[in-house]
């Protein structure tokens, strides 16, 4: 299992730390792209010209825009002027690039990622370290070092009944601890689901890491395994399988033998 890791700092608030750029099911959650990025606080506006506009909001600094339109000249103030939309949170108006004293407000920039899932920033280069916090969608990363390749081997021993159990080929089939979801399902605190406080929802496509052997839980008739998403690092219970017999987490190495 592989995933490719990149280090670097928020722009939002600097925080410094590694995040999974494309994880192991091919997911990514960083994109490279052309984007305006906000170095001074300054207001987005409803029209071209700023004294006839209403402000919108103020643009925080480190926050990715959207070209729409422009740039354009305002020859009679002296500034230039761009339509862009916010990464952040969708708004759309006239920002001043650079005012008539040279101070730039907005940058062009192509060595900035931008977030397009929810992602968890972490403190070493391995996907288990701890979790900074998560970028939101829109925040844009900026890329210090990688992307780097982290390769994870699958659990080796499983625990039954009676003890622990050494996996062999000769006796054992290939078992893979990758799990691709493939009906949303709550990922919950505890095993039981009956009064569980929930972490969140698991979405379609999502990847997840086995941390323990799968378990059946007598009062759902589900079997359930701790797990953790790979998106943000969020640990809990989640089924493989409900009462019903619906399966909700597909091991991942199956896709891709289908796909093949």
């Amino acid at each position: 299992m592989q995933s490719q890791r990149v280090r670097g700092k928020a722009m939002k608030d600097g925080k410094q730390g590694w995040v999974t750029l494309t994880d192991s099911c091919g997911n990514v959650n960083l994109e490279q792209a052309p984007v305006l990025l906000c170095k001074q606080g300054v207001a987005i506006t409803t029209t071209f010209d700023i004294a006839e506009g209403k402000s919108l909001r103020k643009l925080t600094v480190g926050e990715a825009l959207q070209i729409l339109e422009g740039p354009q000249k305002d020859t009679n103030r002296n500034f230039t002027r761009i339509k862009a939309r916010s990464r952040v949170d969708g708004i759309e108006g006239w920002v001043t690039m650079q005012g008539n004293q040279g101070t730039s407000y907005v940058e062009e920039t192509d060595s900035h990622y931008v977030c397009t899932q929810e992602a968890a920033l972490q403190k070493a280069f391995g996907t288990d370290s701890v979790v900074h916090r998560k970028l939101q969608v829109g925040e844009v990363f900026e890329v210090a070092d990688g992307p780097k390749t982290e390769t994870r081997d699958g659990f080796f021993r499983v625990k039954g009944p009676e003890g622990w159990v050494t996996l062999k080929s000769t006796n054992f089939k290939e078992w893979t601890a990758q799990y691709r979801c493939s009906q949303g399902t709550m990922l919950t605190e505890t095993i039981e689901i009956k009064g569980s406080k929930t972490v969140r929802q698991l979405e379609v496509g999502e990847c997840v890491e086995s941390l323990e052997t799968p378990v059946f839980e007598q009062v759902s008739g589900a079997v359930r395994i701790r797990v953790r998403a790979e998106k943000d690092g969020a640990v809990g219970f989640a089924a493989v399988r409900d009462g019903q017999g619906t399966v909700l987490l597909a091991p991942a190495m199956e896709d891709e033998e289908q796909e093949s």
